[in-house]
């Protein structure tokens, strides 16, 4: 939460913006010479920097981190307590992003323009009044760069502050995640660094793991061995570090579960005939490789299904995310809204994780972003029922766009699925899959809608094969609600004071730039996929429309009551309850209900 400071400057007439840059490095916990550091002072000054480059006992060097800070160096630091350095020239950011169509999540970047030092203080003066090393030549971007060459990867941090007096390093609020450094430029005019949201990691590992040719079977087994000898064992996944996955190898056709990994002996330690195969004998020679079972495994009987939410937390671990850094409490609610246990591929070819998680995303409209308290979240693009409502009195003059986006509209969704062996290993045509189910609204193709035909095709490889026609053509139906009035999208600006909102979030946009086809402002409630600073006092938002073109139904917790007639109003008004078959009518109540198909 801001603090009480920040809020009142925040909220104050002429503000004046400060920005801060910190930067998160590698640095040795010990003190130079002091156990158990074993280091000599030779006295000529010669000390380390306290960092592995420069580190004169590795075997003892310990791990830690200082971290430097940078501030505007046109604008005053408030607070003399703490050391920054005022380097920082400007920052660019590319802010997180949604694609409203395909629900693809464009990571968020920064680059930051520091200016050149040439006459730097001592930068480990905290470490000891006589054991830090007092060498103050050369460029300070140049000296930082050169004690601290394993910088990829470590924290880069934004915060904004204001120059006001009694504001301290602590009232100063961080926005972004903690972005990962990935380049650290410098030339004649000055030095330039990039860092990225952990987000896109899930653009840079794949799975299941690329296996060589000639890592093959080393001594033939039979069908009663627990282990295996392939040529390099570390090729393949250490089980020990997944806590959600297992790891699977593929010998011809059996598919066994790998428990132990021992690189030194090249030994995998495996379970038998998994995931609904036979064990039997493998000769020399026969490729050893690593799949991607995505279900539940049943051993030697069949694999059965799970729930998408849970699929796409198993392939963020295989992407290197720590359980930590997942809000769970959002994948839970994906769960209520798409609770069928139909998610089952065996997945041969390696892909990025992105770029699987994209292809279960999207024809489900799930939304997968970094929220404000640095964990990956999710969310179903359903009708949202904690919307923050926003109206021209609160957007900067003239800032709201409204695009419709009527290309995007469907009438009519085929899906395709159950993948042939070939398509498991790569293929992507239609005529690699087995079944399709095709699902039109023949409502939205009268003359009384629009009149037209909008068809689109979704090839999904995750659905369960032995999933029924009734299921796969409901999953054909919520596509088409979420897309029957098109994808409208809606940009607007707030002040810095009123725009506490953040990616995710529901909103309802009420503007005089929105109008009904009775001439009347509209009301569209929307969840925000875009958030950038546009000035230092305003911000700029993207959201993309969730009316979906008629009435709907929510599924409602677990928890929630299923008697209409003890219902809180909030509850009748939010989610759905089943009428009779006659009247179409809830309850002692009489209120219309809903009708299942």
């Amino acid at each position: 939460m801001p603090s009480a400071s920040y809020i009142a400057e925040r909220d104050a007439f002429g503000r004046q913006v400060q920005w801060l840059v910190e930067i998160v490095l590698d640095r040795c916990n010990n003190v130079y010479t002091t156990a158990p550091c074993t280091a000599a002072d030779l006295g000529d000054g010669n000390r380390c920097f306290y960092s592995y480059q420069t580190c004169q006992d590795v075997a003892n060097y310990s791990r830690g981190s200082k971290t430097y800070r940078f501030c505007l160096n046109h604008v005053p630091w408030p607070d003399s307590t703490t050391q920054v350095f005022p380097l920082l020239q400007r920052f660019v950011p590319y802010s997180q992003k949604i694609d409203a169509t395909k629900l693809y999540t464009d990571p968020e970047r920064i680059t930051c323009d520091f200016a050149l030092d040439f006459s730097p203080p001592p930068l480990d003066h905290d470490k000891s009044a006589t054991l830090h090393n007092t060498q103050r030549t050369g460029e300070f971007w140049r000296v930082l760069k050169a004690r601290n060459q394993n910088y990829t990867g470590r924290t880069l941090r934004i915060k904004r502050g204001f120059n006001a007096s009694g504001f301290v390093l602590s009232d100063f609020e961080q926005l972004g995640p903690d972005y990962r450094i990935t380049s650290w430029q410098i030339d004649q005019e000055g030095c330039s660094i990039t860092a990225e949201s952990p987000l896109a990691q899930l653009g840079t590992r794949n799975a299941p793991f690329s296996i060589g040719q000639d890592n093959t079977v080393q001594t033939a087994i039979a069908a009663g061995d627990a282990t295996v000898t392939v040529r390099d064992a570390s090729e393949y996944p250490d089980p020990a570090a997944y806590t959600r996955n297992s790891v699977f190898v593929e010998i011809e056709s059996e598919i066994c579960k790998v428990t132990n990994r021992n690189t030194g002996t090249n030994v995998l330690t495996i379970t038998r005939g998994q995931w609904g195969t036979t064990a039997a004998s493998h000769a020399v020679g026969k490729k050893v490789s690593h799949v991607l079972c995505v279900g539940t495994n049943n051993g030697g009987s069949a694999a059965t299904g799970r729930r998408v939410a849970d699929v796409l937390q198993d392939l963020m671990e295989w992407g290197g995310v720590a359980a930590a850094s997942v809000d769970t409490t959002t994948f839970d609610t994906v769960s209520q809204l798409w609770p069928d246990l139909d998610v089952l591929a065996t997945v041969r070819k390696p892909r990025t994780i992105a770029q699987h998680m994209a292809s279960l995303r999207d024809p489900r409209g799930i939304l997968i972003y970094y929220n404000t308290s640095s964990k990956y979240a999710a969310k179903v693009m359903s009708p949202d029922l904690s919307l923050t409502t926003f109206t021209d009195d609160n957007f900067v003059l003239g800032s709201v766009e409204n695009d419709e986006n009527e290309e995007e509209r469907l009438t009519r969704a085929a899906v395709w699925y159950n993948p042939s062996s070939e398509r498991a290993q790569g293929a992507s045509t239609l005529a690699d899959y087995q079944n399709a189910v095709i699902v039109v609204n023949t409502d939205l193709e009268t003359v009384n809608n629009y009149g037209d035909v909008r068809e689109e095709t979704f090839q999904d490889f995750w659905v369960d094969p032995s999933a029924s026609t009734s299921r796969i053509r409901n999953f054909s139906r919520r596509i088409i609600n979420r897309r029957r009035a098109g994808i409208r999208t809606v940009k607007f600006q707030l002040e810095l004071k009123s725009a506490s909102i953040n990616v995710g979030d529901g909103v309802t946009v009420t503007s005089a730039q929105i109008l009904d086809a009775r001439g009347n402002s509209d009301s569209r409630p929307c969840i925000v996929t875009a958030r950038r600073d546009r000035t230092e006092t305003t911000v700029e938002f993207e959201a993309v429309d969730l009316a979906f073109g008629g009435r709907f139904l929510r599924i409602g917790p677990d928890t929630l009551t299923d008697d209409y007639t003890t219902a809180t109003l909030e509850e009748r008004n939010s989610y759905g309850y089943w009428g009779d078959s006659t009247y179409n009518r809830v309850g002692t109540i009489k209120d219309v209900g809903y009708i299942f198909y």
